[in-house]
């Protein structure tokens, strides 16, 4: 149904993440768009530092980071949004 009519894309935009760990010569952090977070170690599922692989850390800050920037804006447009969210994430000491 397809054939001929699909283009495949780029790494960057399904990005996974132990691509960085095992080919480090074909990543590029500044190209990466959409990251994958494989595997079971998920970074809402615990704090940096908590990991049990310590090679996705910075992988793992990236998508804290983005989360606090989601947090600010939800604070002031959507205060019991927020609370949800942080129902299902595991923030650690706060």
């Amino acid at each position: 149904m397809f054939k001929g009519k699909w283009k495949s894309l780029p790494y960057c935009y399904n990005a996974l993440k132990t691509l960085r760990v095992i080919h480090t010569n074909l990543w590029r952090d500044e190209e990466v768009r959409c990251l994958h977070y494989i595997l079971s170690d998920k970074p809402w599922h615990t704090k940096i530092g908590k990991d049990k692989h310590e090679e996705y850390d910075e992988l793992h800050s990236w998508w804290w980071e983005r989360f606090d920037q989601l947090g600010e804006r939800m604070r002031e447009t959507d205060e019991n949004g927020w609370i949800l969210l942080l129902q299902n994430i595991d923030t650690g000491p706060l």
